[in-house]
């Protein structure tokens, strides 16, 4: 149908109780893999950063990974590099930041912005939802 599918492992504990090569069988060739950096070591099955990427890199096309108050890093199969720092921010609670991250993300890429630009966006979002505690709306 042309609509991009996008995998959010979770939580490492689901990869490592369900199994990194399972999951990676039922998500390869997703268009974008959007895993913390506990996620993304559990995926590859190594801390090793640039074995890590080359894994994820082999399952899909562009891949986000979220290091909370160290902001983002993305890759993309054709080759694309970006990162983005998180803003200092006094967190009251993180419960809810990663979703916040990948929600304005997702809308910024399907809207068809350029990855920086997303990545800005959703590291903002998440940085902006730890001021609250619990997961709240973003005013």
């Amino acid at each position: 149908a042309g609509i991009p599918l996008s995998f959010d492992p979770g939580s490492a504990a689901f990869v490592a109780e369900v199994g990194a090569t399972r999951i990676l069988s039922w998500t390869r060739g997703a268009a974008l893999c959007c895993p913390n950096l506990a996620e993304a070591t559990a995926l590859a099955g190594t801390d090793q950063a640039e074995a890590r990427w080359g894994r994820l890199m082999e399952n899909y096309d562009l891949t986000v990974i979220t290091s909370g108050a160290a902001g983002a890093q993305a890759r993309s199969r054709a080759g694309g590099t970006w990162g983005t720092a998180a803003p200092a921010v006094a967190a009251l609670d993180t419960t809810g930041a990663g979703d916040a991250f990948l929600a304005a993300f997702l809308a910024a890429w399907l809207a068809g912005r350029p990855v920086p630009d997303c990545l800005d966006g959703a590291v903002a979002a998440g940085a902006r939802a730890t001021a609250t505690t619990g997961g709240q709306p973003i005013r």
